[in-house]
């Protein structure tokens, strides 16, 4: 599975994991695995993209989760993303991603709203 985050205009919410970071984006102490900027084959054989989105080939970054063995059904791992700054303007949140093999289940897109 892979991530490229684009949030309208480019903001600090924006990363194509070309810098071979998570940029401002953190993963969650709670989940399971955490994600990882990788870029080429993923470990799982017949599961990864054969390259980012950003680049189009194998030396892109993008941002990993292994779903094969060890990980189990219902494991969690979260990336967060920094916290929005909500306005009266149009806004977008836009990314792409890569879900393919046995064991992948779901992509959830969770908002925590607070005053």
């Amino acid at each position: 599975m892979f991530f490229f985050i684009n949030i309208s205009a480019s903001t600090i919410y924006d990363c194509n994991f070309e810098c071979n970071c998570t940029c401002s984006w953190t993963n969650d102490p709670t989940g399971k695995y955490p994600w990882q900027v990788v870029r080429g084959s993923t470990e799982s054989s017949g599961t990864g993209p054969d390259g980012d989105h950003t680049t189009g080939s194998m030396y892109g970054h993008f941002a990993h989760i292994e779903s094969s063995y060890p990980a189990q059904f219902n494991d969690a791992s979260r990336l967060i993303s920094p916290n929005l700054i909500v306005t009266n303007d149009e806004q977008c949140f836009r990314f792409y991603y890569h879900m393919f093999g046995a064991d992948v289940y779901q992509l959830n897109i969770y908002a925590l709203i607070s005053n």
